[in-house]
């Protein structure tokens, strides 16, 4: 079986190297190395030349954004496998391709962890779902990063909506999983390590992303976002019922709702006869 990794980037030179080295560097030896650079004017181009021997393929050519770079390289791989290190991120160990090669992997879509780098001193491990349900799509992410994707599948489900600039990947497993039905597997391993740099992280594209979102859901799963949107107003309805029938439960001066609020905090998962059982026993505390 060969796999394909492939790494998009535009004129992020120093991140390209560090993934680059992580990529040559696996145990693995059969699989193939595909770089899509987008016209980069850094020392990207260079990069790329420096460690060419390595590289199986690599474009540098102008495009119109992540995805379209990324369906090139689909274009081009001929894995059975493909999976996606873009400039920046690395694989967690040296053997990660070789592990996943070692379970004999037949599923559509397997993903593993990552281990996610928002500063040197902070970081976090993104464990991905045992079990795939709309609930956990809709609401949460699958890491694209750390997801190994059969390219025989992609014939049936098509490759990345290039008319979403940043979270087209999530789109695609949406699709993937909620239309087309793909078969999917937990790998309990660490697969790469996420930088919380790139263009999906910052702050200022905050609002963007929230119309890209709506806008997906809209149109790819109309039907699970209509049940989306019934659910979630059911939680807004039920927890404001919860708070007023607390609120009613013993009597207020400013200092009591202070404090009142700031212990409803700690019991948000419980439901409001056991609160109201907690606020009763601890009535002394309030007034």
């Amino acid at each position: 079986m060969t796999l394909s990794v492939i790494t998009v980037n535009l004129n992020n030179g120093v991140g390209l190297e560090r993934t680059i080295i992580s990529v040559i560097s696996q145990t693995l030896n059969d699989f193939e190395y595909i770089i899509i650079d987008g016209n980069s004017t850094d020392l990207s181009p260079d990069i790329i030349k420096k460690y060419e021997k390595s590289i199986s393929s690599w474009i540098c050519e102008a495009d119109n954004g992540i995805f379209e770079a990324m369906n090139k390289g689909i274009h081009l791989a001929k894995g059975e496998y493909l999976i996606f290190l873009n400039s920046g991120d690395c694989f967690f160990s040296s053997d990660v391709l070789e592990k996943f090669i070692l379970t004999n992997p037949i599923h559509d879509i397997i993903s593993g962890d990552i281990l996610i780098k928002h500063s040197k001193y902070n970081e976090e491990l993104k464990k991905s779902p045992d079990f795939i349900t709309a609930k956990y799509l809709i609401n949460d992410y699958i890491p694209h990063s750390a997801t190994f994707i059969k390219r025989s599948f992609l014939s049936k489900s098509g490759v990345y909506n290039e008319n979403y600039k940043i979270i087209s990947d999530w789109e695609f497993f949406l699709r993937a999983l909620l239309i087309y039905n793909a078969s999917y597997f937990h790998l309990q391993e660490c697969i790469s390590v996420f930088q919380t740099d790139g263009i999906s992280c910052k702050a200022e594209n905050a609002e963007f992303i929230q119309n890209e979102r709506d806008q997906i859901l809209r149109t790819t799963i109309p039907y699970f976002y209509q049940d989306y949107l019934y659910f979630k107003q059911l939680e807004v309805d039920k927890e404001n019922h919860r708070i007023s029938t607390l609120k009613n439960v013993i009597l207020f001066t400013k200092e009591t709702i202070r404090k009142l609020n700031k212990f409803l905090l700690k019991f948000k998962s419980k439901s409001c006869s056991t609160i109201r059982k907690i606020v009763h026993e601890k009535n002394c505390n309030f007034v």
